[in-house]
């Protein structure tokens, strides 16, 4: 009747395996369930995470923009600016879902955008209901567990602290004061001319980018035309140092103006200078290095950018321009003669020979050429930066945007860092601390450049110096970016100018860039264009 104490504790042996197993196994079932959900909670919070990275990023890119529009829009009204373009682009990365979950997660959304003017980004906080099951809230011993309602994320986005140098490369050339379309511009008629609509977009784009020390940008600014000018400062240091000197002679690539019709080669002269030229330079250079005989004449395409202490630039004194040389021609005149205009003295009697030209055409600080604007290298001095751009006049008489080119890389290059003096601009790119430097040249024409040869009608050839794309393929080299804008109406545009712009630019090594700006039918168009530039140059990234 009574059972063995041994099978009794085998029987207990064998229950307790049993409840144990069972254990085992609803810890196994339980444990793999939670594990599913913890995926699946992950992966709705991730996928509602990047909606909200995706957003963070375009409304800070559309701040910067309405902002810029509109600096004085109140807090209230800038969010209301932005919380459709961050709602818009969080349904757009949910679109993935299936058909009841994507109605759901739209129906449910919720999205707070949080300006930061003073860090130039906007957070935005989202909550959905993306729709599913928990897997463990469907067997019985797990039934307290509650169905998932909705998931909540933070996004921020911040600005990358590389640095960020930009040169504007100006057109300061005199069909600056021309309406947009060529015409004539007005102030009593409301009509700017090109240079006010630039000085407004080169504006914008600074407030933009926003440039000082904690940011790591700075901009430095290259007002062209047939010559570069420096300021009183450079220029006493350049003249100190050695770096520019009055020559001894002059190389003339082109000593007169041919007539446009018919063929003509223009004769290229050594000729020597006087030996005081009778004034003070003024600081005014062009392309021309001085040889150690004292000789003017271009350098080696190779030699484009060597730093003037190896090679001096000559000071744009009887400066060899288009159709000019020092001496004057004297009768018979070549075929197809045009026009001369010469420095020397000697009476003529051909016509079309301006002779007694001043020394220092295009740089005189006085008459036609006074308001000649002088570069300032780059600073992330906000208000030196303003301060340049708003003293940009229509002032050359020719256009060669080789030199905006060639100088703009001048000013970014860690080897000229010396002859700018200053200790943080230009940055050496291959320093580590530099990573991710982006350098950029903004370079803005009104036309096709003048000293172009005869039916030349992709500025191949040049009467004066380099060509552009020799300028352009050098900084390229270097690892610059070329942004180019033309300052003028999509209609009077030739086929051959766009052509030779978009090439020049950094177009064809960045497809998925704009770096060429051609159609600017209005004001709007052109400080777009500066906008766009500035938008692209400025890296954002999102944060946790």
């Amino acid at each position: 009747m009574f059972m063995r104490m041994a099978d009794f504790v085998e029987q207990e042996r064998a229950a307790a395996t049993a409840f144990m197993a069972m254990f085992v196994v609803l810890v196994a079932v339980g444990g793999g369930a939670f594990i599913i959900d913890h995926v699946a909670l992950v992966d709705q919070r991730d996928t509602l995470k990047e909606a909200s990275n995706a957003a963070a990023i375009a409304t800070t890119l559309e701040m910067r923009r309405v902002l810029t529009d509109n600096p004085g829009i109140s807090d209230e009204d800038l969010k209301a600016a932005l919380e459709p373009l961050a709602r818009g682009y969080i349904i757009a990365n949910l679109q993935h879902l299936s058909g009841d979950r994507y109605q759901r997660a739209v129906d449910t959304l919720v999205v707070e955008v949080l300006p930061d003017r003073g860090q130039s980004t906007v957070d935005v906080n989202t909550q959905a209901d993306l729709g599913g099951f928990l897997f463990a809230s469907m067997l019985p011993f797990l039934s307290g567990i509650q169905q998932i309602e909705a998931v909540q994320t933070e996004a921020r986005a911040e600005n990358v602290k590389n640095p960020i140098e930009v040169v504007l490369a100006i057109d300061a050339s005199q069909s600056m004061d021309k309406a947009l379309d060529g015409g004539y511009a007005s102030r009593w008629f409301g009509i700017p001319n090109r240079m006010e609509i630039v000085k407004q977009a080169a504006n914008d784009l600074v407030a933009i980018l926003d440039p000082n020390e904690d940011n790591r940008v700075a901009i430095g600014i290259v007002p062209w035309h047939i010559l570069v000018r420096l300021d009183e400062t450079a220029r006493l240091d350049w003249d100190s140092q050695g770096w520019a000197e009055y020559p001894s002679s002059r190389y003339y690539g082109a000593t007169y103006a041919c007539d446009p019709e018919g063929s003509c080669t223009a004769l290229a002269e050594d000729q020597a200078l006087p030996a005081d030229p009778g004034e003070e330079w003024q600081g005014c250079l062009d392309e021309h290095r001085v040889s150690l005989g004292g000789h003017a004449d271009l350098p080696p395409v190779a030699d484009l950018l060597d730093h003037p202490s190896e090679s001096a630039f000559a000071q744009a004194i009887f400066p060899a321009l288009q159709g000019a040389a020092y001496e004057c021609l004297r009768p018979p005149v070549p075929a197809n003669f045009r026009y001369q205009s010469c420095y020397g003295t000697e009476d003529t009697d051909v016509s079309r020979v301006y002779g007694g030209t001043f020394p220092q055409r295009g740089c005189d600080t006085e008459g036609y050429n006074e308001n000649t604007p002088s570069i300032l290298p780059l600073t992330s001095d906000r208000a030196a930066i303003e301060a340049a751009i708003d003293s940009l006049e229509p002032a050359g008489f020719r256009t060669y945007s080789t030199l905006g080119v060639a100088w703009g890389q001048r000013l970014l290059s860690h080897a000229w860092s010396d002859v700018w003096g200053s200790s943080d601009h230009p940055v050496d790119p291959e320093d580590r601390a530099n990573a991710g430097t982006r350098k950029a040249i903004v370079l803005l024409t009104d036309g096709e450049d003048n000293p172009c040869g005869l039916h030349d009608p992709t500025c191949s050839t040049n009467d004066v110096g380099f060509v552009r794309s020799v300028a352009c393929t050098a900084a390229k080299a270097a690892g610059t970016e070329i942004f180019v804008i033309a300052a003028m109406h999509p209609d009077n545009v030739p086929g051959s100018l766009g052509t030779a712009l978009r090439a020049c630019s950094s177009e064809a090594d960045d497809p998925d860039g704009t770096y060429a700006f051609l159609n600017n039918a209005d004001a709007e168009s052109l400080r777009a264009a500066f906008a766009e530039i500035a938008n692209q140059l400025v890296t954002v990234r999102r944060v946790f």
